[in-house]
């Protein structure tokens, strides 16, 4: 069973590095649309793979050097079928705030 998940990772590797991701806003971009594509044929390499009737939940997330760069997404299915949901405004909250206490915390 490793082998497939091996060729999902080398497959996302490739697709993700063929252009420059200078941004959080740009990866996000290219790997919503990585992890959106549709299975392939059978014996191809593919990133959604299909087993049984539940579905998987897909997460995306990048954080960068400021709490207001960060960005994250939610599927609540294969990215293929279920639109990207944003909670990034949370996650930017979550980070700020937890920066904040870190710097309270330095101070006293």
């Amino acid at each position: 069973m490793n082998e497939p998940r091996d060729e999902r990772v080398q497959l996302a590797f490739r697709l993700l590095t063929l252009q420059t991701l200078d941004s959080p806003v740009k990866f996000l971009a290219v790997a919503s649309k990585v992890f959106a594509r549709p299975p392939a044929p059978l014996g191809r390499p593919s990133m959604v793979v299909r087993v049984g009737t539940a579905g998987p939940q897909f997460h995306v997330a990048v954080v960068g050097q400021k709490p207001r760069d960060a960005i994250y997404q939610f599927a609540n299915g294969s990215p293929d079928q279920a639109k990207y949901e944003d909670f990034s405004p949370m996650l930017r909250d979550i980070l700020s705030r937890g920066l904040r206490e870190a710097r309270t915390k330095a101070k006293a």
